[in-house]
């Protein structure tokens, strides 16, 4: 079993993201620590400065000197880690949001279901989701259960195209991809905002790549924190623009290559 590189994009430095990078980090070691794995971080040069500075000092960082660095100016999130994706050398990685977590047992699950020899092109986790102004609090709910349930998709514990029709609450980071089919069907499609990974999702299962939930929770969700993309989405994107790319997932998922499709008021 090669290692699983995880991907960490990275597209600010500040205190906050200081923080929330360290525990990140944190929970990327505990879950690696029965399977060798590699740490990529990708962002602009002078972000990805920052965060090399930050694990070369300390003595908590002091055997995770290793880490990788991909630079890309391009911010964007599904550029970042179109960018990094380029770069991995292992079978398989995973995607960690700076300010998400892997819970400890993630990867060692993954490994498992990887040896079973299945045909497996994406492992999503069940996902517990925080709400950042009352992480204390615990989880307000789950993502990616619902495949689970009787009769929600053809077969269970897989998406398909059926069900992603009209399914849309799902958590594709903390995902683990193998590598050589993300590439194959076009990576993430740059151009394409709001519905960037349902658009994927259905591209992938139309190539008949398999989509599976572990049933076992393997990472921790942030939601509603202040400079999030989703927050972005929330303050800067009009409900008819948030249906417009919705249905354009719909039809470009046909298309493996970018058509950078636009939205005009």
């Amino acid at each position: 079993m090669n290692k699983i590189t995880t991907i960490v994009p990275v597209h600010k430095f500040d205190d906050e993201v200081k923080t929330l990078l360290e525990t990140a980090v944190k929970s990327f070691i505990e879950t690696s620590k029965n399977n060798p794995s590699d740490l990529m971080f990708v962002g602009p040069k002078e972000v990805l400065d920052k965060v090399d500075d930050m694990f070369s000092t300390g003595k908590e960082w002091e055997n995770y000197k290793e880490f990788q660095y991909v630079e890309n100016e391009n911010a964007w999130f599904s550029a970042q880690i179109n960018a990094a994706a380029k770069k991995v050398k292992t079978d398989y990685f995973a995607i960690l949001e700076y300010d998400d977590e892997f819970t400890p047992i993630w990867f060692d699950n993954v490994v498992r279901y990887i040896n079973t020899g299945d045909d497996i092109s994406v492992f999503l986790p069940l996902t517990e989701v925080f709400d950042a102004e009352h992480k204390e609090m615990g989880p307000v709910g789950y993502v990616n259960e619902a495949v689970w349930a009787s009769s929600f998709s053809e077969k269970l514990g897989y998406f398909d195209n059926e069900c992603l029709q009209d399914y849309l609450i799902f958590n594709t980071t903390g995902g683990v991809f193998k590598t050589k089919d993300f590439i194959e069907i076009g990576g993430l499609k740059e151009s394409m905002k709001l519905s960037f990974w349902y658009e994927f999702l259905l591209r992938a299962i139309n190539k008949e790549k398999n989509v599976f939930v572990i049933p076992k929770v393997g990472y921790f969700h942030l939601v509603n924190r202040n400079g999030s993309l989703a927050d972005d989405y929330a303050k800067n994107m009009s409900d008819r623009e948030s249906e417009f790319w919705v249905e354009l997932a719909r039809k470009e998922y046909l298309y493996k290559t970018d058509r950078k499709k636009t939205y005009e008021e």
